[in-house]
């Protein structure tokens, strides 16, 4: 396995740009999350992956798993999404996100940056911390996400066309 740098520094550029609760928005919202919306973006991929968040003693451990025929476009997306973070990083200026993007971003001011490793079965996050508080918010999101997902109708996404040259 290799380590992936693109969550990193996603939860890094979120971190020091949240200053709204995620409560405020749509969980999910693929379609005009900063970030999320490079996972729309590669047609198809959507349908050809899943995630599982799993409850541990001291935090969760996070499982992304995408079909092989999927998994370039998996990589465009997430190097996308690392490009937004970096972006964000470098201006301080606060993207849409969806509420599952920022209570991230919350969660990274609490509970530090989660560890992040590739492979080729799946992708994995494990995100810990000493203090039960944090442990309880930590599983209570991936809690959340699960169900989340679970409801999530990628049928009601509506995609936004990008707009056509005008011919001159």
């Amino acid at each position: 396995m290799r380590k992936i740098c693109v969550p990193a520094v996603l939860v890094v550029a979120l971190a020091v740009v949240i200053s709204v609760s995620a409560d405020d928005k749509p969980w999910f919202d693929m379609a005009n999350c900063a970030f999320c919306k490079h996972m729309l973006a590669e047609k198809g991929l959507m349908e050809h992956m899943d995630w599982e968040w799993l409850d541990i003693s001291n935090g969760v451990v996070m499982i992304a798993r995408v079909d092989k025929e999927y998994r370039e476009a998996y990589d465009r997306a997430n190097k996308k999404m690392e490009e937004t973070g970096k972006k964000v990083e470098e201006t301080g200026k606060m993207p849409p996100m969806c509420g599952s993007c920022a209570r991230y971003g919350e969660l990274m001011m609490l509970a530090g940056k989660p560890q992040h490793v590739q492979g080729k079965l799946a992708d994995v996050l494990v995100w810990t911390s000493d203090d039960p508080e944090i442990v309880n918010q930590l599983q209570e999101y991936g809690k959340r996400n699960m169900t989340e997902m679970a409801a999530f109708d990628m049928s009601d996404v509506k995609v936004k066309e990008p707009k056509k040259p005008v011919d001159e």
